[in-house]
């Protein structure tokens, strides 16, 4: 971690919720455009090999919205449990940092005072 390091939670959660809403706009336009085909792959007026034939093709396309479909709606799970996991503390890298410091610090200071209790007690026993 750098001191530059900066999370903040709120932040992250208004970006998924962003996100969120703009795969479920994704979400709208793919279903519009999967209708649409439907319906042209269903127009019985259309006949013909060619027809039949391009009916197939935009079949297998439906497959790939499909497929966008099943991402986006993953993607937008994986959202909501980002924002569930994130928790409400911001992290500062640079405070994170310091407090580290601080507490090797006092570990340093404890370590010495046991130390020399050690090199007390052993001093007292020979006495």
């Amino acid at each position: 971690m750098s001191a530059s390091f900066y999370l903040d939670p709120a932040e992250i959660k208004a970006q998924c919720r962003e996100a969120i809403e703009n795969l479920n706009d994704v979400s709208m336009k793919t279903i519009n455009v999967e209708q649409k085909l439907d319906a042209f792959i269903n127009n019985n007026e259309l006949e013909g090999k060619a027809f039949d034939a391009l009916k197939q093709q935009i079949a297998d396309y439906k497959t790939v919205l499909q497929s966008i479909m099943s991402l986006i709606k993953y993607n937008i799970s994986e959202y909501k449990t980002l924002m569930s996991s994130v928790g409400d503390k911001v992290l500062d890298g640079d405070k994170i940092l310091k407090g580290q410091e601080f507490a090797r610090n006092r570990i340093h200071a404890y370590e010495d005072r046991a130390k020399l209790c050690r090199e007390n007690t052993v001093t007292y026993a020979a006495i």
